[in-house]
C-alpha cells in the first residue's frame, strides 16, 4: 500500500498541510461570516419577536386590567340598579295593595250598610209575619179575627 509506504510520507504531509491551510483560509474568510451572519440575523429577529410578544402581553395585561375595572364597575352599577328598581317596585306594590285594600274597605263598609238596611228589611218583613202567624194562631185559638194593631199591643204588653 502507498500510503504506508514511508517514502511517501513528506509528499503527503506537505499536501496535507497545503490542503489544511486552504481549507482553513475558506472556511475562516467565506463559509464561517456567512455562518455568523445567518446566527446573528436569527438571533436579531428572535430579540425582536420577544420583545414585540413582551409588549403584546404587557398589552393583555393592561386590557386585562381595564376589562375587570369595568367588569366591576358595571356589576356595581347593576347591583344598584336591581336594588332600586327592586325598592322601586315594592314601594309600587305597597301602594297597589294599599288601594286594593281601601277599595276592598270602602266595599266592605257598603256591604255592611246594605247588610244593616237588608237586615232591618227582614226584621219589619218578620214583625209582619210574626203579627200575621200570630194572628192567625189567636183566630184560631180563641175564634176571633184580631187586627194587626192589636196583635202588636198584645205582643209588647207580654
Amino acid at each position: 500500500m502507498p500510503q504506508l509506504d514511508p517514502s511517501y510520507f513528506s509528499g503527503q504531509l506537505f499536501w496535507l498541510g497545503v490542503s489544511f491551510v486552504i481549507l482553513y483560509l475558506i472556511l475562516s474568510q467565506v463559509a464561517i461570516p456567512r455562518v455568523q451572519k445567518i446566527f446573528d440575523s436569527r438571533q436579531q429577529t428572535m430579540e425582536e419577536k420577544l420583545a414585540k410578544a413582551n409588549a403584546y402581553r404587557d398589552q393583555a395585561e393592561a386590557l386585562l386590567t381595564d376589562y375587570e375595572a369595568t367588569l366591576g364597575r358595571a356589576r356595581g352599577e347593576a347591583h344598584e340598579r336591581y336594588r332600586a328598581v327592586t325598592q322601586e317596585v315594592l314601594t309600587e306594590m305597597a301602594a297597589k295593595q294599599q288601594a286594593v285594600l281601601d277599595t276592598l274597605q270602602g266595599r266592605l263598609h257598603e256591604e255592611e250598610l246594605a247588610l244593616s238596611q237588608e237586615g232591618a228589611s227582614v226584621q219589619k218583613e218578620l214583625q209582619k209575619v210574626t203579627v200575621d202567624v200570630a194572628a192567625a194562631l189567636l183566630k184560631k185559638l180563641t175564634g176571633r179575627v184580631y187586627t194587626a194593631k192589636e196583635v202588636r199591643t198584645l205582643q209588647e204588653s207580654t
